[in-house]
């Protein structure tokens, strides 16, 4: 939660009896505004099932082939890549007050969820002197590894907020380019330059990462970057207009070795038991189904958790596979609990997860599958050339992709990575 990065005496958490939840939840309703940021229908009302925020998928072999690498090229070439970001997702919001507020992932269902910062201290102070009226960035709260004591804020995404002549304009409902084009903009303004708490992320085309794509691991690549903060995967942005809850063909893609998933946890004679979903709707984790993606899946979780952990909390634990016999077989390991989460992930999305960790997809296959023959260079002696061509003739050829041109000069990987 926002306690555990900012301080006591920079926000302060407001409920249901506060003046500002009722303006502040209709404010929020972007997803029915128009371009200028008017109300389209001021009867109509909509209950964010799983939050305001856009949320990613996990990115599987079938997406690789069948959504990212597609027969038509211009809709491949919407795609933008970002950094994905370790942290506490919120709205940052400011309406026509003078106060700037957080807004968490379940505002319309939970208390403690919305935040509004100290004008006269911190990012509230920035905000106030910084931040137009009528703005909703998407953000994420995230912990600064050089002073772990001053969170950073880092804004990536742009739903609501003023263009070039100053006027209140709904990019939420522009694509990608637009709205990364305006962050970039906004970058040299006072809202960065004159805090070094306040970030931008950095959104750039496919071709770019394949570029700087290094020889080493998939962990390795994401901490060669040098962030302030902890970078975990990568994020694949279409090109259409921002989408509330869950979006899916916005992707996500983490190492193997990086992948967790959610469990609410809780004590029944003496054993700890292992739950799926939101409150009611809860499901245990031994009586899920693999279905035709997962036969006969095995999950072996611990049986013993570190003392931290309370009955009823929310428990992040890292994923490992092991093909067993004819099983598919996981096991869990606890990383830490998890404040800001108010039960496990989806059924559908713990399957995913572990169709994600058992792939064990490399960014190596993604960039080189991406690659095809969408973006080869015009001169085929340069070495990014043979760096892509090579690359990417060794993906399909391990991982059995379609759509490279054998009648391209063939080029080992060896002789490859051995030029200057």
């Amino acid at each position: 939660m926002a306690g555990e990065l900012l301080k006591p005496d920079e926000f302060v958490t407001i409920d249901a009896t506060d003046d500002a939840w009722g303006p502040l939840k209709d404010f929020l309703l972007y997803i029915d505004r128009d371009f200028s940021g008017n109300r389209k229908d001021k009867n109509s009302y909509k209950v964010f099932e799983k939050g305001p925020h856009s949320n990613p998928v996990a990115l599987t072999r079938f997406h690789l082939k069948e959504t990212l690498v597609r027969p038509d090229q211009e809709f491949f070439k919407k795609y933008l890549v970002g950094e994905k970001t370790d942290g506490i997702r919120y709205l940052l919001v400011r309406m026509k007050d003078d106060f700037v507020y957080l807004v968490g992932r379940f505002f319309e269902k939970e208390p403690n969820e919305i935040h509004r910062l100290t004008n006269d201290r911190g990012l509230g102070k920035h905000f106030k002197d910084t931040l137009p009226h009528e703005s909703i960035y998407d953000c994420e709260l995230v912990r600064d590894l050089d002073y772990t004591d001053t969170p950073l804020l880092q804004i990536f995404d742009i739903l609501l907020a003023r263009d070039e002549k100053n006027i209140p304009t709904n990019y939420g409902r522009r694509p990608a380019h637009a709205r990364v084009q305006r962050m970039k903009d906004l970058s040299g303004t006072a809202l960065q330059t004159q805090c070094d708490r306040v970030t931008f992320k950095y959104w750039q085309d496919v071709h770019s990462v394949i570029e700087c794509l290094p020889c080493c691991g998939d962990s390795e690549f994401i901490d060669w970057r040098g962030n302030r903060y902890n970078v975990d995967g990568l994020v694949f942005m279409p090109q259409h207009r921002y989408m509330a809850e869950k979006d899916q063909t916005l992707f996500k893609w983490k190492p193997a070795e990086k992948v967790t998933v959610d469990f609410q946890v809780t004590k029944k004679d003496g054993s700890w038991h292992y739950l799926l979903g939101q409150s009611k709707d809860a499901v245990e984790v031994q009586s899920v189904s693999g279905g035709g993606r997962l036969r006969n899946l095995e999950c072996v979780l611990p049986t013993d958790l570190p003392e931290e952990v309370q009955d009823g909390d929310v428990g992040e634990f890292k994923v490992a596979y092991n093909k067993i016999q004819d099983n598919d077989s996981f096991t869990f390991e606890f990383v830490q609990v998890r404040d800001d989460k108010k039960g496990g992930n989806g059924v559908s999305n713990f399957i995913d997860t572990l169709v994600v960790v058992k792939e064990n997809i490399t960014l190596e296959e993604v960039m080189c599958t991406l690659v095809d023959e969408r973006f080869k260079v015009k001169h085929s002696e340069t070495l990014e050339y043979k760096h892509e061509r090579a690359r990417a003739k060794y993906a399909l050829k391990m991982h059995g992709l379609d759509g490279i041109d054998e009648s391209a000069p063939p080029v080992s990987l060896d002789s490859v990575f051995g030029d200057d």
